[in-house]
């Protein structure tokens, strides 16, 4: 399942992917102050190339349109609301709408998984719709975070804050905005897990041989008696 990814939408998945929880594996483990807090950001943004990895393996027999809906529809639900917030700033301060966002992604990839395979498929509905939220969690996040921290000042919300420069007081301002997008990502990392969890599972069951009464020892066939 971890050496060969099942299509090529699972393989831009998982290069891109793991590529972009690598890169922020690396900067948060750069500039924590401690050594055990950069190796928790590590093993945090690793439960999602976990999932990333084992959704997209051949052994997990998901379908190349329930990988590339998951994806796509992912991205989209972050850079979407991102230009939007640039053309009419500033990002919201509650994080609940990206919460939403992520579920209407969900129906829209669910959507068009039964949509391209002519029907509903459990599994690679299933696997699509946690793609959809894996991704769209781990974006909407990111997207936010670098908005606030390195965009203009009108994309950042307006914070309360007692800090007596106007300096010191963007510098809080961009400090506290993203707070409330760590809840967003926390459910990503949980549904990153799971989805994970539920690949390697399908995968096992699907690689396992079925048990036949020569395998039983102890037990004869009718026929021999």
């Amino acid at each position: 399942m971890f050496h060969t990814a099942a299509s090529t939408p699972a393989w831009i998945v998982r290069f891109g992917g793991c590529l972009v929880v690598g890169a922020l594996a690396v900067s948060t483990l750069i500039t924590t102050p401690t050594l055990v807090e950069g190796l928790f950001a590590v093993a945090f943004f690793g439960v999602f190339a976990f999932g990333f990895t084992a959704v997209t393996g051949r052994s997990a027999a998901v379908a190349a349109v329930a990988i590339a809906a998951g994806g796509s529809v992912g991205v989209l639900a972050a850079v979407v609301p991102g230009l939007v917030f640039m053309l009419w700033p500033p990002v919201p301060r509650p994080g609940g709408w990206a919460f939403a966002v992520v579920v209407a992604a969900c129906v829209v990839a669910a959507g068009v998984v039964a949509a391209r395979l002519g029907g509903f498929r459990l599994w690679d509905t299933v696997f699509s719709v946690l793609l959809t939220a894996v991704v769209a969690a781990l974006l909407i996040w990111l997207v936010m975070v670098v908005m606030v921290q390195f965009g203009p000042e009108r994309w950042v919300p307006r914070i309360g804050s007692a800090a007596l420069t106007p300096a010191a007081r963007l510098d809080e301002r961009r400090q506290l905005a993203g707070e409330p997008y760590l809840r967003v990502l926390l459910v990503g990392s949980v549904l990153a897990l799971t989805l994970g969890v539920l690949a390697l599972r399908r995968g096992r069951v699907r690689t396992t041989p079925p048990v036949t009464p020569a395998d039983r020892p102890g037990q004869i066939e009718l026929g021999e008696v």
